[in-house]
């Protein structure tokens, strides 16, 4: 199946970026929410 999918993704390498753009989103967001809970519930780091 995923060899099957790397003729797609070089005549349409938009395919991934896509994807991978979304997952970099929700990474950051995933990150900047952990921050700011930390923050506000005053969690100290080791």
């Amino acid at each position: 199946m995923i060899h099957e999918g790397k003729s797609y993704i070089r005549t349409n390498p938009e395919l991934m970026l896509y994807p991978g753009l979304m997952i970099m989103l929700v990474v950051v967001t995933f990150n900047l929410l952990g921050e700011a809970l930390s923050e506000r519930f005053g969690v100290k780091r080791r």
